[in-house]
Order: C-alpha cells, then structure tokens, then sequence
C-alpha cells in the first residue's frame, strides 16, 4: 500500500548514487549528530591488543580482564586465521554489495516485499514515520547450527556521504555472547562510548575485534559490560566489515550464572527467555534505546 511505503526504506547503496541530500528518514537530529557529541582525541589508555597464542600467559590473561573491565572490547593478533581467508571472505563480501541492485534483491529482509525477518539483504526492521534508519545496508546470515542455515541469503557493506548528517550505525550494544569483527579495509569508523565520551576504535590489518554483547552481561551478573559503540559515516572511501554474532539458543533462558550470586552478590538482571531478549532487543534498537536497561532489577 502507497500509504506505507515508509515500512520499505530505499537500500543506501541505491540513495548515493542518485540523490543529493539524504531522505528525512536517514537524517539525524540535531542533537544525535556526531558533531554533536562528545569525542575525545586522545584514550585514557589504549585499547588493548591481546595475542590469543599467548593467553595462558599470566600477564595476557591479566591484560584480557583489563580490557573487559576497561573496555568491553579487545583486539586480537595471532588468532590463528589465515590472512589470505580474511581477505576472501571481505572481497566475496565487496563483491555481494557492487552487484547490480535487482541481484541483492532476491535475498531482501522484506518477505513479500513488505515483512520484515532478520535474515537477509537490507536495512532495519522499521516501527514508525518518525524512525531514524542507519545509513548502511546489510546482509544477515545464520551460518550455525549447520541444519538451520537458510541458503537463498548471502554478504555485507554500507556506503557514505554527508557524515554529520547520517550514522552508518546508530549507538547501540550488540545483544549478543560475543561478537568478532573482521574490518575488510582498514577504513576507520567504529567508535566505543566510555564514561559518555566517544573515542575511536583503531582499525589494524588482518586483526579481529571482539567485543561482549548483552547477553554475557547478564550472565556475568555487570562484571563485564556489553560497550555501547557506533559506526560513523565516510566520504572518502567505502568501510566493509564482516562481522560473526554469537547468540545464546532461543530456547534458552538468559540469567546471571549461579556461581556468580550470594548474599552480597545479588542478581542484577532479571531472568529472560533468549528469544523473548531478542524480540524486545530489535524493537529496542529501532527506537535508540537499549533492551537490557528495562531487565535491571
């Protein structure tokens, strides 16, 4: 219905090639813009980059806790992937988002071209008018359990321009147990938020980044927190990342680990079914907010 055409966004790829301003249901508000928010130059300390051969190691293990209760996210050398798979894994994802717009199409996230579902090519599941959309497209895949991948899908990329205009990712925490982030070109972008001020994340060949999502910070009870980050826009040059999203089994039940909790030690966080989590998590996000503030006891 041409009433609702506002529930279909225009993929972003398609918008930069043919628009000069960007359409009001990508344009932030004044106030979210990222002129507008703090970011510092310089970190309190660095990021730090933990070498997974050596973890055993006393001294890695300490920089590893330090650096999920600094940061909630490290960077990782020697993770044992080989450089010439990363770069196929980026490239046939840079291929996916450079075909022709009627091939990315056939594995739209629109059922029908109208229902929304997780999985598969385009932008985020869209509640209202007035919702402010990111400026990327995307590609989500279900790659485990092997018996539940969906093959008709496939990769990811956003393209930019006007970035004090648009976020290629708005703020946000990944609901996750953990993600890992593979930046196919070294292009800058990925900001984290700590003590409310921005700092940007540094992009290095051939490493992974991990970050906890909030599923582990219910888990372990906020000992670790799930950071709060966002991507920032290019006009430069085209940022691709691939990104694997572990998540806990929908039939699960998401609470603090009992080991964790005593009498001076309660728990912080109700308790929640995972797939519950993940269905007030996406309607959370599309509105700015996060899911795991309401599940705070």
């Amino acid at each position: 219905m041409a009433e609702e055409s506002w529930r279909v966004p225009t993929p972003v790829q398609e918008l930069a090639a043919v628009v000069v301003e960007p359409p009001n249901q990508l344009v932030l508000r004044e106030q979210d813009r990222p002129g507008s928010l703090l970011l510092a130059t310089d970190m309190p300390e660095p990021i730090p980059m933990i070498d997974l051969s050596r973890l055993p190691a006393a001294d890695e293990a300490a920089k590893l806790q330090s650096a999920l209760q600094g940061w909630g996210l490290f960077l990782v050398t020697n993770h044992g992937i080989e450089a010439s798979l990363m770069d196929a894994v980026t490239g046939t994802s840079r291929d996916f988002f450079h075909l022709p717009h009627e091939e990315k199409q056939k594995c739209s996230n629109l059922i029908g071209g109208k229902s929304f579902q997780p999985e598969g090519y385009g932008n985020s599941l869209v509640l209202s008018q007035d919702q402010i959309l990111d400026w990327h497209d995307r590609l989500l895949l279900r790659v485990e359990p092997e018996d539940e991948r969906n093959l008709s899908y496939w990769p990811k990329e956003p393209e930019s321009f006007r970035p004090e205009l648009v976020f290629g990712v708005k703020p946000h925490s990944d609901g996750g147990v953990l993600t890992i982030v593979l930046v196919a070109n070294d292009v800058a972008g990925l900001q984290v938020q700590r003590g409310g001020i921005w700092y940007n994340v540094p992009s290095k060949p051939h490493t992974l980044l991990v970050n906890l999502g909030d599923s582990m910070e219910i888990m372990n009870n906020g000992i670790f927190k799930s950071p709060v980050h966002r991507v920032v826009t290019n006009t430069e040059q085209e940022r691709i990342s691939v990104a694997m999203f572990y998540n806990v089994e929908g039939q699960k039940m998401l609470e603090p680990a009992a080991g964790l909790l005593d009498e001076n030690r309660p728990a912080r966080y109700r308790k929640i079914k995972a797939s519950d989590f993940f269905v007030g998590l996406r309607e959370h996000i599309s509105k700015g907010k996060r899911f795991i503030e309401t599940l705070k006891i």
